[in-house]
């Protein structure tokens, strides 16, 4: 059998000649060690965020950035008081807005979709526009004031004002760990157009005109006064 014995063995040699090893074979293999998983998190982020926009919101952001460096993003975020207060402090030569913002502790939300760009990853700069609706509420004594062709009585009036917000930025985001997002920005923001309504309650007078002057006065200022803001970003990519 010894002939066999060598016929077989020389078969099995071939062979494995012929198929070459499995190291020889991933060898040969475009991407070696190159997972699809780590090029798509090379290409894509979907990242969750807390965001805080000085000094007109704080809330969270969710948003996807795309292989060619388009951003979408869409977030909610909480109004405070001193938003309110800032515009309260520009709002020169509107006595009634004044008055009445001045008098008024607004509350409220925000609700903002945005696109942007950020082209060379590597390096972190991006460019945002947004889009926000924001609700203010408001139920507050006013008091009595006067103004040249009436004089307000003053007492308790819930006012309410929704408004439509553009903002651009231009900021800088890091990537540590390939995980964590840390990201600032400084941009503008305005309003294109604000309905605000002022309601009395309880026993308050209902002077209409002088309610809907004010109300008036306060859109006024709203939509004719630019605000800077400092944006911050700490989120985490989910891919």
């Amino acid at each position: 059998m010894p002939f066999v014995s060598a016929f077989v063995l020389a078969t099995t040699v071939g062979l494995a000649g012929a198929q070459g090893t499995p190291e020889q074979t991933n060898a040969d293999t475009p991407h070696r060690g190159f997972a699809p998983s780590e090029r798509v998190r090379d290409d894509w982020m979907v990242s969750l965020e807390a965001v805080t926009r000085v000094p007109l919101e704080a809330g969270v952001q969710a948003g996807v950035e795309m292989p060619f460096g388009l951003r979408v993003f869409g977030g909610y975020g909480w109004v405070p008081a001193a938003y309110v207060d800032l515009v309260a402090g520009v709002a020169a030569g509107r006595q009634q807005a004044s008055i009445i913002l001045d008098s008024a502790q607004y509350s409220g939300d925000s609700a903002r979709f945005g696109l942007g760009i950020r082209p060379l990853r590597g390096f972190g700069g991006y460019f945002d526009a947004s889009y926000a609706h924001v609700r203010l509420t408001a139920t507050r004594d006013i008091p009595p004031f006067s103004v040249p062709g009436f004089t307000f009585p003053g007492g308790t009036y819930e006012l309410r004002t929704g408004f439509d917000l553009w903002a651009v930025e231009l900021g800088y985001e890091a990537e540590l760990a390939r995980r964590f997002i840390l990201a600032g920005a400084l941009g503008l923001t305005g309003a294109f157009q604000s309905n605000t309504v002022i309601r009395p309650q309880g026993d308050a007078p209902n002077e209409q005109p002088a309610l809907s002057e004010a109300a008036a006065d306060i859109d006024h200022v709203f939509r004719t006064n630019l605000l800077p803001t400092l944006t911050l970003r700490i989120g985490f990519d989910l891919i």
